[in-house]
């Protein structure tokens, strides 16, 4: 028989919730800022292993991780009245903050919208993207990265300039393209309404591209490296099926602007087994910017001769 005196109570980890995201949509109330705020506090004080609130919480500022323990303070308590109490209290508030923090597929559809109107809207525009390609199955393994520096006004004039496994250089001036893809050679055409001269923001973005039968979700908050600092963005998923194509879209949504400041597009071919998975990522973007003078010009390439367009 050991000593009667108790020396403290560690407790077990909470159950797992199976929570009914739509029915708690349907019960959310006026009362979720203070809900989320009573969150934080009790998160300090109840140990909590919930992915609810990293995936929904994330404007009440709770991260849970890896879970948080008792504060020192309170260990001291025995496994009693008032702990258990708090510890219903928490999982019924938790119930409560879930819709009060989340977005319904309903928001994410319409976050989608907001971004497709706005780049619809967008048809001056300048920026700076990282764009990575990876291939796998079918006996191959490769990845590729491109830097793109894309400028874009009407009428017809646009410049997009590579650098990395692709130096592709385009430039239309309004009424001729001018094209060089290795350096050594270019060509010349005339300026058209094509993706090539005419490229406002959405047809950057190819939203289109979404079937309607697509489904559409929430998944979560994220932060995406912009300019010299971080900007924050909701993470809105569209997957379908596309022949024996699975595909799945994940962007990350800038909700003020609203721009994608990152498009990942996944692709896996049931029939072949070959994967591929494309990452866009904006890390600077400005609409409507005043252009140099000479943004649209295409200086001819030391060395570079003059060849054929392509037929």
């Amino acid at each position: 028989m050991g000593s009667s005196k108790q020396r403290g109570v560690r407790f077990g980890r909470p159950p797992k919730l199976n929570i009914d995201h739509a029915r708690l949509q349907r019960n959310c109330s006026r009362r979720g800022k203070a809900i989320t705020r009573f969150i934080k506090e009790l998160s300090e004080i109840v140990p909590i292993e919930c992915p609810y609130f990293q995936r929904f919480c994330w404007d009440s500022g709770v991260e849970s991780k890896a879970g948080l323990a008792l504060p020192t303070s309170l260990r001291r308590f025995r496994h009693g009245d008032k702990l258990n109490a708090m510890r219903r209290l928490l999982w019924i508030v938790v119930l409560a903050c879930v819709p009060v923090c989340a977005q319904s597929v309903d928001d994410a559809t319409e976050l989608l919208r907001k971004a497709q109107a706005f780049a619809e809207s967008t048809r001056s525009w300048r920026a700076e993207i990282v764009e990575t390609v990876q291939m796998s199955g079918g006996g191959m393994n490769r990845r590729d990265e491109v830097r793109t520096t894309i400028a874009a006004q009407p009428l017809l004039k646009m410049r997009r300039q590579n650098s990395g496994s692709d130096r592709t250089v385009l430039v239309c001036d309004g009424v001729e393209t001018f094209y060089s893809g290795d350096g050594h050679s270019y060509h010349k055409g005339e300026a058209r309404v094509t993706p090539q001269c005419d490229l406002p923001l959405s047809r950057f973005y190819e939203l289109d591209n979404i079937p309607a039968s697509a489904s559409v979700s929430f998944m979560g908050r994220d932060h995406v490296q912009f300019g010299e600092g971080e900007r924050r963005c909701v993470v809105v998923r569209a997957a379908w099926k596309q022949g024996t194509v699975n595909v799945a879209r994940t962007m990350c949504i800038d909700p003020a602007r609203p721009l994608i400041l990152r498009d990942i597009i996944e692709g896996e071919d049931e029939r072949t087994g070959i994967k591929s998975v494309k990452t866009t990522t904006f890390s600077d973007f400005e609409s409507g910017p005043t252009f140099p003078p000479d943004t649209f010009r295409f200086s001819v390439p030391p060395g570079a001769v003059q060849a054929k367009p392509p037929i």
